[in-house]
């Protein structure tokens, strides 16, 4: 056996990967990945990326532990690498076979898949391009774990951007009347004989469900609309999962972030650069805002903390930039509903929503002052905002909060409450952890707590009425609605 698998240094997917090549033949490699559960879709041309967590039982299966460095060296000398002059050609290749694995035989399938592509391989496309369909479905592999994703769910994906001019809503209600027709044509199509069919869902694109049926098209179409917002109901397990594959970029490196932000500036070039910030500004404000961002199970334990990091430091960076400016009219990016973003923020916290057993939240008042607000403060000069957090409520409540246990909950701005004419930047955290009793300390005089839905009596800082209440109030009625089995649109 010449298999060789190197170190996992390269991040993905909230984890590291490596790769496992062989030293003499494909054949090899692929017969030795069946036999160890490594699916087909992890191949990339000439080797299998393999995830941190694989790499013991790879050895113990009998691969050769090895450098990077020698494990290049081995594969060329093998004659099996595919070097990169060559990986355009035939990455289409490979996507087009991912493509027919989900029709096979299907006649006529094969011409959509082409068609797909070129539109995919568009000139004007920086982002929304071949490696965004691929990462796509890369994503919704990682998601589908042991619990293979219907077909419709992979067809949405190559779909959902299938008509890309930059117009948000426009583009989405084009791209499924693309579905619709493209896919209408192969309705009930008989695979031609010797395809692999199963009755079974799709796999990675490895089995298919046999011929399309309407039911499929319009479940289709319903999952590329849904991409406009990424607000699938709740229960809506496939609107979930092409949600959550769409937004994985957002969870990315920190240098594969940084890229993915330059491309989309790219597509946008034509957008004055205070304009584009503006937009951009409403649009991570908005994804902030959205609790939970990621739908699947899978997806909020591997990509949400990460995406939500990434999302601050862009938006913290046109802030630092002074891109964005005061803007009397609306965004001109095409699609943008959202107001123009106020100026640079005066003040900057981190704060804490702590709540009761009966779920009421706790304020506070600082000592001559009339407004409420949630307990947190300004970080230290290269504090982080959960350490920040942290270290306030210790000092204003005497309270001990691990760090692990805070979530985010979004970062908004709004008037300061205390400091006329300054505008307050809030990191806002949620806490795992539970309590009853709370003794005001330091410059804190008094602490009340409030019924989310009802608050009333008390003088609450901005920040609370515009913006955490109301995300309080949709995480809640999320989580309400799925316990209920709400029946999803």
């Amino acid at each position: 056996m010449t298999l060789f698998i190197d170190s996992p240094l390269w991040p993905a997917h909230g984890t590291m990967w490596c790769h496992l090549v062989s030293g003499s033949s494909l054949a090899e490699l692929h017969a030795f990945a069946a036999a160890t559960g490594l699916q087909r879709r992890a191949f990339d041309l000439d080797h299998y990326d393999v995830p941190a967590s694989r790499v013991a039982e790879l050895v113990a299966a009998g691969a050769v532990a090895t450098s990077g460095r020698d494990l290049l060296s081995r594969l060329t000398a093998s004659g099996l690498r595919v070097r990169g002059r060559d990986r355009m050609a035939a990455k289409r290749a490979a996507a087009l076979a991912r493509w027919s694995a989900l029709l096979p035989g299907v006649p006529g399938a094969e011409a959509v898949g082409a068609e797909l592509l070129t539109r995919w391989h568009e000139s004007h496309r920086a982002y929304h391009g071949p490696g965004h369909l691929t990462h796509v479905l890369d994503s919704l592999a990682v998601l589908e774990a042991d619990h293979p994703a219907p077909r419709a769910v992979h067809l949405a994906l190559w779909f959902h951007d299938g008509v890309h001019d930059g117009a948000a809503g426009a583009d989405e209600a084009a791209s499924a009347a693309l579905a619709q027709d493209l896919l209408g044509a192969l309705i009930g199509q008989v695979p031609e004989p010797g395809a692999a069919v199963t009755g079974g869902a799709v796999t990675g694109g490895d089995t298919t469900d046999g011929p399309l049926t309407a039911a499929e098209v319009a479940e289709v179409v319903r999952l590329v609309l849904i991409t406009a917002d990424h607000s699938p109901a709740a229960g809506d397990a496939a609107g979930a999962l092409v949600c959550d594959a769409d937004l994985a970029i957002l969870a990315s490196a920190p240098d594969r972030y940084a890229r993915y932000v330059s491309q989309v500036r790219t597509e946008y070039a034509h957008v004055p650069d205070a304009a584009f910030a503006t937009g951009r500004a409403a649009v991570i404000e908005q994804l902030l805002a959205t609790v939970p961002l990621f739908r699947t199970a899978i997806g909020a334990a591997r990509w949400e903390e990460a995406a939500r990091e990434n999302l601050r430091a862009e938006l913290v960076g046109l802030v630092e930039q002074d891109v964005l400016v005061e803007q009397a009219g609306r965004s001109e990016i095409a699609g943008s509903s959202a107001p123009a973003v106020r100026r640079p923020a005066d003040v900057t916290v981190a704060t804490v929503c702590l709540r009761s057993t009966a779920g009421l939240l706790l304020t506070v008042r600082k000592r001559g002052t009339s407004t409420f607000m949630l307990p947190g403060g300004k970080p230290d000069p290269g504090e982080p905002p959960r350490a920040a957090a942290c270290r306030e409520v210790h000092e204003e409540l005497g309270l001990i909060l691990p760090g692990h246990s805070l979530s985010p909950l979004g970062t908004w701005r709004a008037p300061a409450a205390n400091e006329a004419g300054a505008v307050v930047e809030a990191t806002v955290f949620r806490t795992s952890v539970v309590i009853d009793h709370a003794q005001p300390a330091a410059e804190i005089e008094e602490v009340a707590w409030i019924d989310v839905h009802a608050p009333s009596g008390l003088t609450l800082a901005p920040m609370l009425t515009e913006h955490v209440l109301p995300a309080l109030r949709r995480a809640e009625g999320a989580s309400m609605r799925g316990a209920t089995g709400t029946p999803t649109g």
